[in-house]
């Protein structure tokens, strides 16, 4: 097995680059390929090649070198088609080379990517001579809530780094509007950190809602919404929807996020009507926070609102809903005590 060649599978941009930096060590004699904006066949198979040419070159102006290949975004991958078939053909060819090549002790070669099918020639192929890291391995198997607490972890840990302590409660806030994506979590830390200087290292509710932004990937400040529906007041859900309109995908995006709010309020309800605590599919701190709004509602009226607005979604998807004034009236009919 080739000892120096290192393959990093991950979705997340800030962890993959520190698990690549890690295998790296300092950056001396580092080429880099980055393959990022590479969507064109042509452009994708111009890659390959350079990172051929690169692994076969031997270190020549400084002691060592390390090759990294990242974003290869076209790697075989579960869903859609991710490249041509000629493109297919020469990663397969060049992942069972990447497999046979054995590298001097001052040569590393490291590709990273985003997914890579298990089931693929690439991958069995990589496999059998490359060091293979999947950073989302099991990522899949792991419920939504399970992957906000991991996110909270982070976000109390890279806090912490900077000597900064969430209160109560704040942590879970914090997630909630900046998303799991690592890179725009530690960025949001670095901005709590400005923002509450030396004097101040406790950082409260009111804080993260004074300072902290959606990250990648995070939707924008839908909670807005969301929160107005909890607590039934429609003229403010709607007043919220409003900056959302002229979005591409806004009656998909919006009415997905609505039915999911009276989905989860109905899990706290019913977990509510049995004289239950929180359920397994929600966090501690969600649970808590949605439990007071779900006083407001009965499980039927619940039930009955994400029943109508999943119906609307699938017309909204199938083209047969224009979407704006239908949500409007949908979410004012839900939030209406009867």
């Amino acid at each position: 097995m080739g000892a120096n060649v290192h393959v990093v599978i991950g979705a997340d941009d800030y962890i993959v680059d520190c698990a690549v930096r890690g295998i790296m060590g300092d950056d001396t004699g580092l080429e880099t390929i980055d393959s990022r904006t590479s969507t064109a066949a042509e452009a994708q198979l111009a890659d390959i090649g350079r990172a051929d040419s690169s692994l076969m070159e031997a270190p020549f102006l400084y002691p060592k070198k390390t090759t990294w290949w990242r974003n290869v975004h076209f790697l075989p991958s579960a869903g859609k088609k991710q490249c041509s078939e000629e493109v297919k053909e020469s990663l397969e060819r060049f992942a069972e080379k990447l497999a046979r090549t054995e590298l001097p002790e001052n040569q590393k070669f490291i590709l990273s990517a985003p997914s890579l099918l298990p089931a693929s020639i690439v991958a069995k192929a990589l496999k059998k001579g490359a060091q293979v890291v999947e950073l989302d391995a099991g990522r899949g198997k792991r419920g939504a809530a399970a992957l906000v607490r991991e996110a909270t972890v982070r976000a109390v840990d890279y806090a912490e780094e900077k000597g900064l302590q969430f209160e109560s409660g704040a942590a879970e806030a914090f997630v909630a509007v900046v998303g799991q994506d690592a890179r725009s979590c530690l960025n949001e830390v670095e901005k709590l950190d400005l923002y509450l200087g030396p004097g101040r290292r406790k950082v409260m509710r009111s804080d993260v809602q004074a300072v902290t932004s959606p990250g990648a990937g995070a939707e924008s400040a839908i909670w807005s919404v969301t929160d107005a529906i909890a607590r039934r007041d429609a003229a403010a859900a709607v007043d919220a929807m409003r900056p959302f309109e002229g979005e591409s995908g806004f009656a998909v995006m919006m009415t997905s996020a609505v039915e999911r709010c009276f989905r989860v309020l109905a899990t706290v309800k019913d977990a509510q009507t049995r004289g239950e605590g929180c359920p397994a599919s929600l966090s501690p701190w969600q649970f808590d926070r949605l439990s007071s709004s779900a006083r407001r509602w009965t499980l039927q009226e619940l039930r009955r609102a994400r029943h109508r607005m999943a119906a609307l979604r699938e017309d909204v998807v199938s083209g047969t809903e224009a979407g704006v004034a239908r949500i409007e009236i949908e979410v004012a009919r839900a939030c209406t005590r009867r």
